[in-house]
């Protein structure tokens, strides 16, 4: 009986323990989020442009004992080189430009409406030259019969000032500073440069990432963008890996 007794007591402590160790091993058998981080950190590798900040893991799939899929979320911060800085100068510089020129042409275009209007105004009972009344007797006598109106004093107007119409040299000025913003875009998004400085850094995850990167303050003062995904990882011997 005395072995009865002490028996249970150490199977119980035996399935106890072989639970706790079940128990355990199950708690180290996902990705941490520790894990996580550094699967992050590693792909972005020593970049000089990009920094990870406030990484965290948010949920987790196991596939099967060696793999797992980890959903995380964190920041990505741009530290623009002195190159995207001058670069986000020009840019805003151009901008500024672009506004000036805008106003200027908008300008040219209400002065001309309103010196049209004007002419329109005081020219409207001219007698129209290109409708004119010869008399038979004397063909040297013409009679006007009919007025230019309002509308045909504009025409006239603009026939005479053909060269203000549409904002005048300010349309082509705006235009050209149209042109320069428009270059000024295409340039500006980093990602190619960036993806190709960072081989671990996808091309389509920068370009969505800094989508907005165009914009120089943004570039000036560095861009910050919350990204999530969901990363692939394996064990490794060296413990749990983003997946490659």
């Amino acid at each position: 009986m005395k072995i009865t007794r002490n028996t249970i007591p150490f199977r119980h402590i035996a399935l106890y323990t072989l639970l706790s160790a079940g128990l355990t091993a199950c708690g180290h058998s996902a990705p941490s989020e520790s894990d996580a981080r550094k699967a992050i950190e590693a792909r972005i590798g020593d970049c000089e442009y990009i920094k990870v900040q406030d990484a965290s893991k948010t949920n987790g799939t196991p596939i099967d004992d060696n793999d797992y899929r980890v959903e995380v979320k964190y920041t990505l911060k741009l530290n623009p080189t002195d190159g995207m800085k001058a670069q986000a100068d020009k840019v805003k510089a151009d901008f500024s430009k672009l506004a000036d020129s805008k106003a200027a042409y908008d300008k040219a275009r209400e002065d001309f409406k309103a010196n049209e209007e004007a002419y329109a105004q005081a020219h409207q009972h001219d007698p129209d030259n290109s409708i004119a009344t010869h008399d038979p007797a004397d063909p040297t006598k013409v009679t006007y019969t009919v007025e230019l109106g309002v509308n045909g004093a504009r025409e006239q107007y603009d026939r005479q000032n053909s060269s203000g119409l549409n904002g005048g040299d300010m349309a082509q000025t705006y235009s050209e500073a149209e042109e320069i913003v428009r270059q000024d875009k295409i340039m500006l998004p980093y990602a190619q440069e960036i993806s190709g400085a960072c081989s671990g850094i996808g091309y389509k995850m920068l370009n969505e990432a800094f989508a907005k990167i165009h914009l120089p303050d943004g570039l000036t003062n560095g861009n910050e963008t919350q990204w999530k995904e969901t990363i692939s990882m394996v064990k490794t011997d060296n413990g749990w890996q983003e997946a490659r």
